[in-house]
């Protein structure tokens, strides 16, 4: 059911979930495109921002020519595809997580613009860490914005129910290592930006330079 605002919200967040080998986003990304297709063409949200360059999981699917397709280009040209005026549709090519999704999201996209209220949607198995990391993220200081987040669940539609149960498991586990990682990082968005660069496998350099395979349970991994 679509929360219904009392005026549009500014902008409906889609985070990255993954793209088949085609490069199609998986179904149920399809689930949560279609979910803010319905806000924008209803006229209940100005802007749809679609979320994340990829995963450090998998590597990404190719266009002929071997050029990497990244998931917020196939969630832009899907949203397009079913009538959301290109113009409405804003892409984050950077993140490759949950953390970084909020964090590009809101920094490169929803300050700059002024894009305070939000409506988040992802699936079932991935709410509880969406809302606890981007209420997080939209709490940070300074905060040029009085961000109003509300969020929305979809169903893990196409998802089979082994992959599902061992997605929910690793999500279990990364929520509970999130306080932790708020305790490490501190309250001030300059400290998520060291922790990110710094110190994050994904967007340090130390990750980079010294690459260490996360291990991921082979049915979980079907999930990205």
């Amino acid at each position: 059911m679509t929360p219904r605002p009392d005026r549009p919200y500014d902008a409906v967040i889609v985070p990255g979930g993954g793209l088949d080998d085609a490069g199609a986003p998986h179904p149920w990304v399809r689930a949560r495109l279609d979910y803010a297709a319905q806000l924008i063409l209803e006229s209940q949200a100005t802007y749809a921002v679609v979320l994340s360059r990829g995963t450090t999981h998998r590597p990404p699917p190719t266009e002929r020519g071997g050029v990497p397709i990244d998931e917020a280009t196939a969630s832009a040209r899907y949203l397009v595809a079913r009538g959301v005026d290109a113009g409405c549709v804003l892409m984050d090519r950077w993140s490759l997580d949950t953390i970084g999704n909020a964090f590009f999201a809101r920094v490169s996209i929803c300050e700059p613009l002024g894009l305070g209220k939000l409506l988040v949607v992802t699936n079932t198995f991935h709410m509880d860490r969406v809302r606890v990391i981007f209420d997080w993220v939209a709490s940070l200081l300074p905060r040029p914005l009085d961000f109003q987040m509300t969020y929305a669940e979809v169903p893990n539609d196409g998802m089979s129910d082994e992959v599902a149960l061992a997605r929910a498991e690793k999500e279990c586990r990364a929520v509970a290592n999130l306080e932790a990682t708020k305790a490490k990082v501190g309250t001030q968005l300059s400290q998520l930006v060291r922790f990110l660069m710094v110190e994050h496998a994904a967007y340090s350099t130390a990750g980079v330079v010294s690459v260490s395979e996360a291990v991921v349970d082979r049915d979980a991994l079907k999930s990205y």
